[in-house]
């Protein structure tokens, strides 16, 4: 990892009592087909409350789901993303790995496939919250095109 990135960061993490506090935790380097994401936006998601209430993610993980932000390390073999691209996704918190990435914190790892490579004219708050930028996830996301470019004006137009 580049010397500008720390080896720790600040994240949501479950508590015992189903409460998140935000602690310390290692920044995971990018290993093969992956790669290392700045945060910059996490949006909250209805399913990231639900996981901690029925047990699915347990004292010690992270939490949250979604994500926005800029490719700051990539790992070996990874050719369908740039070094500072930004681009949005969709963490799953992993049952039982505590070391899993998650979108509530400073960086994240994740495949770099599928990523949405989001467009200059779309800002990294609107790709979650404006009716495009929705319907782009949704339809990104069923599709799972890891190929998949948005152009410029696309995320309000794109159609399933």
């Amino acid at each position: 990892m580049s010397s500008e990135i720390p080896t720790t960061q600040r994240a949501a993490i479950v508590q015992p009592d189903k409460t998140v506090a935000v602690q310390t935790v290692p920044v995971t380097p990018p290993g093969p087909g992956e790669v290392l994401i700045k945060v910059a936006v996490a949006a909250q998601n209805p399913s990231d409350w639900k996981t901690i209430h029925w047990g699915m993610v347990k004292p010690g993980q992270g939490v949250g789901s979604d994500f926005a932000g800029r490719v700051v390390a990539l790992g070996d073999g990874v050719h369908d993303v740039k070094l500072g691209e930004r681009v949005a996704g969709w963490q799953v918190p992993a049952e039982g790995d505590l070391n899993a990435s998650t979108a509530y914190r400073e960086y994240t790892t994740i495949t770099s496939a599928p990523l949405i490579h989001i467009p200059n004219n779309v800002s990294d708050e609107e790709i979650f919250v404006s009716p495009g930028g929705q319907r782009v996830l949704t339809c990104y996301s069923n599709k799972y095109n890891p190929n998949a470019r948005l152009r410029e004006n696309q995320a309000a137009s794109l159609s399933c």
